[in-house]
């Protein structure tokens, strides 16, 4: 089965990995830090939990994204996947992402952590779907 072209079970199979990173950065490493950094409590998100149930649709689109541009460039080394899930990281999400510390208040630390966070999910994906084959029959 394929969406887009791609082989499904890959597809998901990053997601995944996308996801259970974002978790375990977030949540189990770095979880009181961000909220420092991010000046917000737990309180902040009393009454915004639904918000929750739409967070797979992110892990998805970047693995859907990915492995759109692994199968346009035919990449099949590892080594050109983990440079397209860098270009990715640090060209379109933190170009895009730079503006909210750039023209906001937030800290130094909070784009640091999202920065790292965004490439070790960009080329996690790469490498997952490079792996599985992500466009071959």
């Amino acid at each position: 089965m394929k969406i887009l072209g791609l082989k499904i079970v890959p597809v998901l199979v990053a997601a995944v990995v996308v996801y259970a990173l974002g978790a375990v950065i977030y949540g189990v490493l770095f979880g009181e830090q961000w909220m420092t950094w991010a000046s917000t409590t737990k309180d902040d998100f009393v009454g915004y939990e639904w918000r929750m149930a739409l967070s797979w649709i992110m892990p998805l689109a970047l693995a859907l994204g990915i492995g759109h541009r692994l199968k346009q460039k035919q990449v099949t080394e590892m080594k050109t996947a983990l440079k397209v899930g860098v270009y990715i990281a640090l060209f379109l999400i933190l170009a895009g992402r730079l503006y909210a510390y750039v023209y906001g208040t937030e800290p130094w630390q909070l784009l640091a952590l999202d920065s790292f966070h965004t490439l070790l999910i960009c080329t996690s994906a790469a490498a997952v779907l490079t792996l599985m084959k992500i466009s071959e029959d």
